[in-house]
């Protein structure tokens, strides 16, 4: 991840916003978006459940599909598609209430040296809040057979917390 990010930050948005080592406002801005609306949503997050079924084994209790064809890759790739598409509002508008201040302070302030430990830094309270609201993968399966009511970011990370 940390030369993926060192790609990214120092090499790819420079090049597109050519404003971003000086700090220019509009290029700082449209880093934060292009990092929080393209990089997150649609990048890490898929990259984050297709890892999370596969450490898990691809294999899901109760679901006769999955026994079927237990551990393949097309039920792997299927589950994690499922869990991501279920969840991509609540986890983009929660990590944006991390990644927006974060990224804004990093492409304003901080060098280019410096951008990647920074994240790292933050990218350590994010991992611990996405692992904590998503890490149980057998209730992100249990709810897409059985939706509950609509929740929000906030509500879901204070029944976790309770």
């Amino acid at each position: 991840a940390g030369a993926g990010q060192y790609a990214l930050f120092n090499r790819v948005y420079p090049r597109l916003f050519p404003g971003l080592e000086q700090g220019r406002r509009r290029d700082v801005v449209l880093a934060t978006l292009v990092d929080n609306l393209v990089h997150i949503p649609c990048l890490y997050l898929p990259f984050f459940y297709v890892s999370r079924e596969i450490a898990m084994g691809g294999h899901h209790r109760g679901d006769p599909a999955s026994q079927e064809h237990e551990g393949s890759t097309t039920t792997t790739l299927a589950a994690a598609y499922r869990c991501y598409r279920a969840n991509l509002w609540e986890d983009v508008v929660m990590q944006a209430g991390i990644f927006v201040p974060a990224q804004a302070f990093n492409f304003a302030v901080n060098p280019p040296h410096l951008r990647v430990p920074f994240l790292v830094g933050v990218g350590v309270l994010w991992v611990s809040l996405l692992s904590h609201v998503r890490g149980d993968r057998h209730a992100d399966l249990a709810a897409l057979r059985d939706p509950a009511p609509a929740s929000t970011p906030a509500t879901t990370l204070v029944s976790k917390l309770s």
